[in-house]
């Protein structure tokens, strides 16, 4: 039986293979043969360019001249045609070739083709007369217009530099996809050492596919005729193009700072149920970690059925790292863990997910600095998959508690992003709002444009919303009768007293994923049930990690340290929730008026 199985797995697996090649064939032919038409008409533009800075001018003749139009479902296009008789070392020649492209192909980029018609016409016409370039030593080759053009000239980019590459990595996938075998059942033999991939040949790869994407988008949208909203889209392009470079360097540092190093565990195939010692051993360079280092072993789920991979953080447990001196002179970094029983299999699916066990390196801010996967096996006495799965999308509870802990003398750390400050009064916590202000920044941008077309209703928005955006201030205070919740701007104003007694019922849920270049990141809030008329209220935007714990066991320590230490007779009451407009609706209004008056 398990014979039959194996062939019948065997034939599915040569199917998909086989169709996985021809469709990997399909691209790499497609790809590869726009890519050699556009390849050679810019590297033919180039030479001739190149070519001709030594080429001789003659006058010419013009013969014939015409605008030839062609309309599609796309838009017009326009291409120039010409017939001109030139004469060198007595010689007469008649050439048709206008610029340095050799396809003389019809294109509506610029108005390049419409001045050189309108030259054409003059000189037909007996005015202003032409000269073209000839090559000394072929003198049947002529040129009227020696110049690059740039725009063409960048947006042929992509389809000559990116679409061989596109061709080149569907080979490359055919090839890995038919040498690639079957998966065969039992452990997988994994080596005892585990090094890192930053993909730094795939982010460059993307950031040039940008940059090129970046520099064609310029060319065709710097034209004096196109409309300030399609620059401004161009300008998107390019800030896409940088931040991945941006990326791909920051990649390649990293890369380059951790050479070397690698991670290992004792036993090789850390099971179900027992404990494992984890290891990241350090090079010389690099025998120095800044700061206190944390390990994590964390069980990411991902969900694969689809075109893109959407990952979540399922369960993680995190160690203070110890030291060790290195043989070579470097430093291995050791911690030791305990895995759950029912710990699944490194790669198993669970509930339409695949398990990805990591080894996570954590600098004191709680960032990751590396990560490497762990080969976790199922118990021996393990039959088949667990019958429940705790950790399932469904499973997991939208809600999670933060029990209480002791709270010693020792202020608990803060998470990135968060400022502490103190005050006579209280203890404030600022929460950062990068984001908002970058949203802010494009949204007034967005509302210059706008004015350039008279629109006044999308003005005032895009107005509302960048001074919501830049003035956006969210903050809470602790003091020793309670604590102050507020979310200000210039737009809203809200604020929202809690006692002290709210403190135990906080817990974390959720509040948005965002993709970074270690997967799907999650972000928990800090909420407090049944303070706000009732309901449960929001005390801190979405935190990575386990920011909203290290907010709650901060909000709790700084409570103990502070409630009830007011002198007699100066208990002041709770501040009442406030929620209302904020006077920047005044600018707003006087901005909408004055644009009404204007037109």
């Amino acid at each position: 039986m398990n014979k039959k199985n194996n062939k019948k797995e065997m034939g599915r697996g040569w199917h998909g293979r086989m169709a996985g090649l021809l469709i990997a064939a399909l691209f790499a032919i497609g790809f590869g043969w726009v890519g050699k038409i556009a390849l050679g008409s810019l590297t033919g533009m180039l030479h001739t360019a190149w070519a001709a800075r030594s080429w001789q001018p003659v006058p010419v003749e013009v013969l014939e001249s015409r605008l030839r139009t062609s309309s599609d479902s796309d838009g017009a296009t326009y291409a120039v045609q010409a017939r001109y008789r030139y004469t060198w070392a007595g010689r007469s020649y008649e050439s048709t070739r206008i610029g340095l492209d050799t396809d003389r192909g019809s294109d509506n980029i610029d108005g390049w083709h419409h001045a050189w018609a309108e030259r054409l016409r003059a000189a037909r016409e007996g005015g202003s007369p032409l000269t073209a370039w000839v090559d000394p030593l072929h003198p049947e080759h002529a040129v009227l217009d020696r110049q690059l053009r740039w725009r063409k000239l960048l947006f042929m980019l992509p389809f000559a530099l990116l679409f061989p590459l596109v061709s080149i990595g569907a080979c490359y996938a055919a090839w890995a996809g038919f040498k690639r075998s079957a998966p065969a059942d039992g452990p997988v033999v994994t080596a005892p050492r585990h090094v890192p991939q930053h993909h730094v040949l795939a982010r460059w790869l993307m950031a040039i596919f940008f940059c090129v994407m970046a520099a064609a988008v310029v060319g065709l949208v710097s034209a004096p005729t196109v409309p300030a909203w399609v620059r401004l889209i161009g300008g998107l392009f390019v800030l896409a193009g940088v931040s991945l470079l941006w990326m791909a360097v920051s990649a390649s540092r990293r890369a380059w700072i951790y050479r070397g190093a690698f991670a290992s565990f004792q036993p090789a195939q850390p099971r179900a149920g027992a404990g494992f010692q984890a290891c990241w051993t350090l090079p010389p360079s690099n025998a120095d970690p800044q700061g206190r280092v944390q390990l994590r072993v964390a069980q990411y789920r991902i969900d694969d059925s689809s075109s893109g991979k959407n990952e979540r953080l399922a369960e993680h447990f995190t160690q203070h790292a110890g030291t060790q001196p290195a043989a070579d002179g470097g430093l291995t970094l050791l911690a030791r863990f305990e895995l759950p029983a029912d710990a699944p299999t490194q790669g198993a699916r669970r509930a339409g997910e695949r398990v990805d066990w990591r080894l996570e390196w954590l600098d004191e801010r709680g960032r990751i600095v590396m990560a490497v996967p762990i080969p976790v096996q199922q118990a021996n006495d393990a039959a088949g998959d667990a019958p429940r799965d705790r950790l399932a999308r469904d499973a997991m509870p939208p809600k999670q508690d933060i029990p209480l802990a002791p709270t010693g003398d020792a202020m608990p750390s803060l998470p990135a992003g968060v400022q502490l400050r103190e005050s006579a009064d209280a203890l404030v916590l600022g929460f950062g709002q990068v984001a908002w202000r970058v949203f802010g920044v494009f949204a007034l941008i967005a509302m210059a444009v706008a004015t350039r077309y008279s629109l006044p209703w999308l003005e005032v928005t895009l107005l509302a919303l960048g001074l919501n955006a830049l003035t956006r201030r969210w903050t809470v205070e602790v003091r020793d009768d309670g604590i102050l919740l507020e979310r200000v701007s210039w737009m809203w104003q809200r604020r929202v007293g809690l006692s002290g007694t709210s403190l135990p019922g906080l817990y974390h849920s959720l509040a948005y994923s965002r993709s970074t270049e270690r997967g799907m990141e999650p972000f928990h809030a800090l909420w407090s049930r049944g303070v706000d008329r009732g309901s449960d209220l929001q005390l801190t935007p979405g935190l990575r990690d386990l920011g909203a714990v290290r907010i709650a066991e901060m909000l709790r320590w700084a409570f103990v340290q502070r409630g009830g230490r007011f002198s007699p007779g100066e208990l002041r009451d709770r501040p009442a929730p406030l929620s209302r407009p904020g006077w920047g609706w005044l600018i707003c209004l006087l901005w909408l008026a004055a644009r009404w008056t204007v037109s």
